[in-house]
């Protein structure tokens, strides 16, 4: 990923996700080259899908987003459900706080206008 080499086992993953069964194990050049390239995400966003593979680690917040691409091209239905559910959570949370923030600014000038 992005010239970063992280290693995986081939089978764990194969059995992990049909994706990367028919990738790796399948009639795609992959299945026979030692090493396989992923160049549409981060090496960050793809290495904590590996951990979610290999380990069943769920992926840090500020990630949710772009493991929620991969896990959904990977068939990882599940942890793509759960980076849907944090995302949005989480979009939503933001949207409250700049709600709340425009809420407290727009007081302050309704108050200062007041004082003139």
């Amino acid at each position: 990923v992005k010239n970063i080499r992280l290693p995986a086992n081939r089978s764990v993953l194969a059995c992990q996700s049909s994706y990367f069964e028919a990738l790796l194990v399948g009639r795609f050049a992959e299945a026979h080259q030692k090493e396989v390239v992923v160049d549409e995400t981060s090496p960050k966003a793809f290495f904590a899908v590996l951990r979610y593979l290999t380990l069943g680690d769920l992926p840090p917040k500020e990630q949710h987003s772009e493991v929620y691409g991969l896990a959904s091209k990977y068939g990882l239905e599940a942890l793509a459900d759960y980076c849907k559910e944090k995302a949005l959570a989480r979009q939503t949370f933001i949207e409250a706080q700049e709600r709340v923030l425009a809420f407290h600014q727009l007081t302050e000038e309704f108050k200062e206008a007041e004082v003139h």
